[in-house]
């Protein structure tokens, strides 16, 4: 049996693009908000409307911190499957991942964290 330390589960996230050119541009969460996706765009748009850049949302899922991954899984009801290549590329750019020596994992769809990262190991 393989023990895993889980930091964070089930913190919601979202993809946030330009709306004009679909450009994504950030990976988006705030702990502190209602676990909805809703309210997570509503607070990246407020955010993205004081640079004067007007926001759609390209997907959303969840993510968790287990040992030294960041694994991102399953898909938002309110706006769909996220890209995970593109999870992949922002997430090495967040401010809160970026220097924590974390790798990276998603798999969009995918409901068990514990299992994307139990397949590296199988």
């Amino acid at each position: 049996m393989t023990c895993h330390s889980i930091k964070l589960m089930h913190q919601k996230f979202i993809v946030v693009a330009e709306m004009s050119t679909d450009n994504p541009l950030e990976l988006f969460y705030d702990a502190k908000l209602p676990g909805m996706h809703i309210a997570l765009f509503e607070a990246a748009q407020q955010n993205w409307k004081k640079r004067g850049v007007n926001v759609s949302c390209f997907g959303g899922g969840l993510f968790a911190i287990i040992d030294n991954f960041v694994v991102f899984y399953g898909k938002s009801g309110q706006y769909g499957k996220y890209d995970d290549e593109v999870v992949l590329t922002l997430a090495a750019k967040h401010p809160l991942f970026a220097e924590m020596g974390y790798a990276f994992l998603s798999k969009v769809g995918e409901n068990d964290p514990l299992a994307i990262v139990n397949s590296l190991r199988d």
